[in-house]
């Protein structure tokens, strides 16, 4: 019976490239008709073609809604925001005085794939069969901090 490889991913650090094609293991009868990725969790560093999906896993984490507080100096405000995107275009009005990162950063991205293949029994041949195989696979992807720690050095040095 056809199979889909890989059945397994490793775990990866997000920002890191990976490059995964998915392929039939086919028996003696079978014939490929076609193998692709039909479903998956969207990440905006990561593109899908066919069996295939390459990228970088960016912006996975969500901070949370409370995970920078700044002062904006324009009229000394206070004010609490989920994303570095959010903060003032100009650090110089934002001065951030409160970062909270996730205490876990650890999360899976999903990918289901489906083979359509053709079978043929070679002893009784003339009588093609249509079979579908699909397989769910997931790979696990670590954050790690000092992608928001370098953000935050980033926009605290733009201010200055």
């Amino acid at each position: 019976m056809a199979s889909i490889i890989p059945e397994t991913l490793d775990e990866t650090p997000e920002t890191v490239n990976v490059d995964v094609t998915f392929t039939a293991v086919l028996d003696e009868g079978e014939t490929l008709d076609d193998i692709s990725i039909t479903s998956h969790r969207e990440n905006v560093g990561i593109t899908v073609t066919g069996a295939r999906f390459y990228g970088q896993y960016i912006d996975s984490f969500d901070l949370g809604p409370n995970a920078l507080k700044y002062r904006d100096t324009r009229d000394n405000s206070y004010h609490t925001v989920g994303s570095f995107a959010e903060l003032p275009a100009d650090p110089k009005n934002g001065h951030v005085y409160r970062f909270q990162a996730p205490s876990e950063l650890i999360t899976t991205y999903s990918y289901t794939v489906t083979l359509n293949y053709t079978y043929e029994d070679p002893l009784v041949p003339g009588n093609p069969e249509k079979k579908q195989v699909v397989s769910t696979v997931t790979q696990t992807v670590a954050g790690k901090y000092d992608t928001w720690a370098k953000q935050l050095r980033d926009y605290i040095a733009l201010g200055n």
